[in-house]
C-alpha cells in the first residue's frame, strides 16, 4: 500500500510499506513515452509554455489580418495538470505593436516576468538581436503585462550573431542563453541582478551545436547539470560545471520528433523534467505530450 510521498529536492520518493521506492528524477530522454496531442485553433505556432503546476498553457503564434502580420498569444486553462485532453481556451491576446516578430517565451516561476526573443521588425523588414521583457502585475496573467524593456544584444559587441532566434533563461534569472540559427552556436550571458536586463554581460562562453536542422530551443534544468536541445532531434547533455554550456557532454538522443510531419518548431520541459511537449506549426499547430519517467 502506498502510504505517503517524501520529497527530497527534485526527486519524488513514494514510501511503500517500510521501503522507499526508487526516486522519480526526470530529465531522462531514455524514458520518453508518448501520451497524447492537442491541435490548436491557430495553425502557425512558434512556442508553448506551461505554468509549473500544469494548469495554464500559453501559446505563441504568428497570425495576419488583411496582410498585416503580428504575434498572438493564446491562453488556456487545464483542469488536470499537463493533461491536454482537459484544455479550455481562455482568451487570445496581442502583445506589443504587432511589428515585433517574437519567439521563445520564458515565464518566471513566480509568474511576474515574461521574456521573448525579438528577432524581426516587420515594420522595416530588418533582422534584430533583441530581448523583450514585461512585468505582469497579476502573476501568470498575460493580460496584465506592463513596463516593457527592450535590450539589444548587439550593444554588448564582440559576438557576430547572424540569425538570432532562441532565448532561454535559467530559473533564478541569472543566466540567458541565445542561439544563432546560421552558425549553430549557443551563447551564454549572465545578469548580475536577477531578471534585470540592464545588468547583462557576455560570459565568453559558447557551444557549437551539431544541429541537423534549425537550432530551435534549449532548456536547462534547475540545478544546471542537464540541458535538452531541440535541433532536428532532442538531445540531452550533462554539464560538468553547472550552467556552463562549454562543459556539456552528449548522453541521450530522442529521434521521435523526426516522425512528426507538420514542422517541429519548439519544445517545453517542466522543471521536474517529468513532462516534455513538442510543438509543431509550419503549418500544423499541434502539441505532442511525452512523459520522461
Amino acid at each position: 500500500m502506498l502510504n505517503k510521498i517524501i520529497t527530497r529536492g527534485r526527486s519524488i520518493l513514494p514510501l511503500i510499506g517500510n521501503s522507499i521506492a526508487p526516486p522519480i528524477t526526470g530529465w531522462d530522454l531514455s524514458k520518453t513515452l508518448y501520451i497524447d496531442s492537442f491541435t490548436s485553433i491557430e495553425p502557425y505556432l512558434d512556442d508553448a509554455i506551461f505554468k509549473q503546476d500544469g494548469l495554464k498553457m500559453y501559446l505563441l503564434e504568428q497570425d495576419s489580418n488583411g496582410g498585416t502580420y503580428y504575434s498572438e498569444f493564446l491562453i488556456y486553462s487545464l483542469s488536470n495538470a499537463f493533461d491536454l485532453s482537459s484544455i479550455v481556451h481562455d482568451t487570445t491576446l496581442i502583445i506589443g505593436t504587432g511589428a515585433e516578430a517574437l519567439s521563445n517565451m520564458f515565464l518566471s516561476n513566480d509568474g511576474t516576468k515574461l521574456y521573448f526573443g525579438y528577432y524581426w521588425d516587420r515594420s522595416i523588414g530588418e533582422k534584430l538581436t533583441k530581448i523583450v521583457q514585461y512585468d505582469l502585475t497579476i502573476p501568470f496573467d498575460l493580460t496584465t503585462y506592463t513596463n516593457q524593456i527592450i535590450f539589444d544584444l548587439s550593444t554588448i559587441g564582440g559576438i557576430p550573431i547572424a540569425d538570432y532566434y532562441m532565448i532561454n533563461l535559467n530559473q533564478d534569472g541569472t543566466k540567458i542563453y541565445i542561439s544563432d540559427n546560421t552558425n549553430m552556436y549557443i551563447y551564454q550571458y549572465s545578469m548580475s541582478t536577477s531578471f534585470d536586463l540592464t545588468t547583462i554581460s557576455y560570459d565568453n562562453i559558447s557551444f557549437l551545436a551539431d544541429a541537423s536542422g534549425s537550432l530551435n530551443n534549449m532548456q536547462i534544468n534547475p540545478s544546471g547539470d542537464t540541458v535538452f536541445i531541440l535541433d532536428g532531434t532532442v538531445r540531452q547533455f550533462s554539464l560538468a560545471t553547472p550552467f556552463d554550456i562549454s562543459s556539456m557532454t552528449l548522453i541521450n538522443t530522442f529521434t521521435g520528433v523526426q516522425g512528426l510531419s507538420d514542422g517541429v518548431v519548439n519544445f517545453f520541459v517542466n522543471d521536474l523534467g517529468t513532462e516534455m511537449f513538442i510543438i509543431t506549426g509550419n503549418p500544423g499547430g499541434t502539441i505532442y505530450r511525452y512523459t520522461l519517467i
